[in-house]
């Protein structure tokens, strides 16, 4: 987008795909995204955590496995206004 070519950060971008990306580096992206002040802290929370998927006693399950952020997000989007439409007054 034309505010990361004025900020030049492309070249922190190099390579990325959404749709092919493990939990961790999802998360990089949004620190950066963060401290460059294009995303909110709520945001960047969600970014860092998307995918991690836990065992029984709470250690992560394969965080180098890739995921697709733009399905997860979607999901997550979709999960939302589900809630919402039912009444739970945290969806909104």
């Amino acid at each position: 987008s034309l505010a990361m070519e004025k900020r030049r950060m492309k070249p922190l971008f190099k390579g990325f795909n959404p749709e092919q990306i493990t939990p961790k580096d999802l998360n990089r992206a949004g620190m950066i995204l963060f401290k460059f002040g294009m995303i909110d802290n709520l945001t960047a929370e969600l970014m860092s955590r998307a995918g991690d998927e836990f065992d029984k006693k709470g250690k992560l399950v394969d965080p180098s496995k890739e995921i697709n952020a733009l399905e997860f997000f979607a999901n997550r989007i979709i999960e939302m206004k589900e809630k919402a439409m039912s009444g739970d007054p945290y969806a909104k």
